[in-house]
Order: C-alpha cells, then sequence, then structure tokens
C-alpha cells in the first residue's frame, strides 16, 4: 500500500474536536496505531481531555507527548515536538491538524486532513489538496 491522503470535512464547526474525536475513534477501533500532531497546543489539550468523555460508553485510550507510554497506540504530539521523535514511523495513522504539508518521510502511512467551515483553515485545505494531487498521492474526501 502506497501512502494516502483522507481529507475529512466537518460540517458542525462548533463542535470540531468531538469530530476529530469520532476520526480517531474509527481509526483506533480498525487496530491502526494513530499519531496526531498539531502546532496549537490547545487544540492537543482539548482532544487529550475530549477522548476520555467524548461518548458516554466509550473512550480512546491515549497519551501525550509529555506522558509517552511504550504501547501507546494514540498518541497527541504537539507540533514542536515532531523533530526531535522519529518513531512517527511506528503508527499507521497520522492526523495532521497543523497549517504545514504532510512530511512523506515515511511510506505506506494514511495521512488525514481536517477540513473546518472557518474560511482561512478552508482555503489552507484547498491549497493542501491541490499540491497533494500534484505529487499523484491517492486522496479520499468525506464529509462528516
Amino acid at each position: 500500500m502506497s501512502s494516502r491522503i483522507h481529507f475529512y470535512n466537518i460540517q458542525d464547526a462548533s463542535n470540531s474536536i468531538k469530530s476529530i474525536c469520532k476520526i480517531i475513534n474509527k481509526y483506533y477501533k480498525e487496530g491502526y496505531k494513530v499519531a496526531v500532531i498539531s502546532d496549537n497546543d490547545d487544540i492537543i489539550v482539548s482532544l487529550d481531555k475530549d477522548l476520555w468523555t467524548f461518548e458516554q460508553i466509550s473512550f480512546v485510550p491515549h497519551c501525550t507527548i509529555n506522558n509517552l507510554e511504550p504501547d501507546c497506540n494514540v498518541i497527541l504530539i504537539s507540533k514542536n515536538h515532531v523533530d526531535e521523535k522519529t518513531y512517527l514511523r511506528d503508527f499507521d495513522v497520522i492526523m495532521n491538524l497543523s497549517d504545514d504539508l504532510c512530511d512523506f518521510k515515511y511510506e505506506n502511512k494514511i495521512y488525514l486532513e481536517i477540513v473546518t467551515s472557518n474560511d482561512k483553515q478552508k482555503e489552507r485545505a484547498r491549497e493542501k489538496y491541490k499540491y497533494y494531487k500534484d505529487l499523484q498521492i491517492k486522496l479520499d474526501y468525506e464529509s462528516i
């Protein structure tokens, strides 16, 4: 399998963190190891909290880069910690919540990009989509 990118268009911008939790949960339940990267520490803090409580009957066990556990299948990483750690190669799914383009130094990964109704973020997602398409990377798109 070569790398591919899946864009998720979140329709309910007022509850985007919950939607992101559901996406993470989907891949976790399918048995994938998931790394979530954001350049916004507030998003990491919100996800860390909400992954324990976003559903009443279940949760997604996870860790943060600051509380790294060896058997962790879902990890939340602040963008400024990505360069100093090279273990991303051990994860199957990399969710990019930053404005940066995905780094394709690891093959056979599923990269996730999020699109919201925020005009600035939506425009950046369009730029990313075009860039990835020009690289001829397999792209999927889904509204949730």
